[in-house]
C-alpha cells in the first residue's frame, strides 16, 4: 500500500484490486481518507491522483469521497476540485483562478468589457444573464421580493438582503483599517477612499 496527498486529504490506497463482475481492473483502491490540518496541492491532470480519488465502475465515476456519480470524466475533475481546492481554471490576463469554466467566462468580461445580454425594451446591456433577468423585472412592474419586517417590496433579491439590514442592524463589510463597519459594500469603498487613500499613499 501507499499514500498519497491532495490539498486537505491523505489518501491511502493499495494497488491491484479487480472487480471479477465488470472484467475491469480498477487499479487502485482507496483505503483510508483523513483530513489534514495543512494544503499541499497535487494536479488532478496526474492519472494517479485520478484514480486514487475515484472508482470507476464500466462507464460510471464515483467520487470516493462523496456520493457523487457521473459518467463525464470530465465533470468528475469538475466536481474534484470541491475536494482538492484545486482551481483548474486559470485566467491568462490576472492571477484569478476558477474550479468552474463557465466562472472563468464571466470573469474574463470584466477584462474585456463584453456584455452580451441585452435588454429588447431599452438596449441596457449586462456581462451575466442573471443580471439581465433582474433588470427586465423593472419593466414590468413586478416586485416579487418581500420584506418580513415591513410592507416594502422589491425586484431584486439583492435590494431585499440590503434592505432588511435596515431592520437588523448587520453590517458585515468592515474595514481593513479601523473598526468602521457598513451595511453595504459600497459605502465600505466610499469609506476607504474617503479616509484611509491619503494614509495609503
Amino acid at each position: 500500500s501507499e499514500a498519497s496527498v491532495t490539498r486537505g486529504f491523505v489518501v491511502s490506497m493499495v494497488r491491484g484490486t479487480s472487480n471479477a463482475q465488470s472484467g475491469r481492473h480498477e487499479g487502485v483502491c482507496v483505503i483510508t481518507v483523513k483530513q489534514l490540518t495543512f494544503a499541499d496541492s497535487l494536479s488532478l491532470a496526474s492519472r494517479e491522483v485520478y484514480h486514487s480519488l475515484v472508482s470507476i465502475h464500466g462507464r460510471l465515476h464515483l467520487c470516493r469521497l462523496c456520493r457523487y456519480v457521473t459518467r463525464k470524466k470530465t465533470s468528475m475533475k469538475r466536481h474534484l476540485c470541491r475536494h482538492t481546492g484545486e482551481r483548474l481554471f486559470q485566467c491568462h490576463l490576472c492571477p484569478a483562478a476558477f474550479f468552474r469554466d463557465i466562472d472563468l467566462t464571466r470573469h474574463l468580461r470584466t477584462h474585456t468589457g463584453e456584455r452580451p445580454f441585452s435588454c429588447d425594451q431599452c438596449g441596457a446591456s449586462f456581462s451575466q444573464q442573471g443580471t439581465l433577468i433582474g433588470h427586465m423585472l423593472t419593466h414590468t412592474g413586478k416586485r416579487p421580493f418581500s420584506c418580513d419586517h415591513c410592507s416594502a417590496s422589491f425586484s431584486k433579491k439583492t435590494n431585499l438582503i440590503m434592505h432588511i439590514r435596515t431592520h437588523t442592524g448587520e453590517c458585515p463589510f468592515s474595514c481593513g483599517h479601523c473598526n468602521a463597519s457598513f451595511s453595504q459594500k459600497y459605502h465600505l469603498v466610499n469609506h476607504v477612499h474617503r479616509l484611509h487613500t491619503r494614509t495609503l499613499t
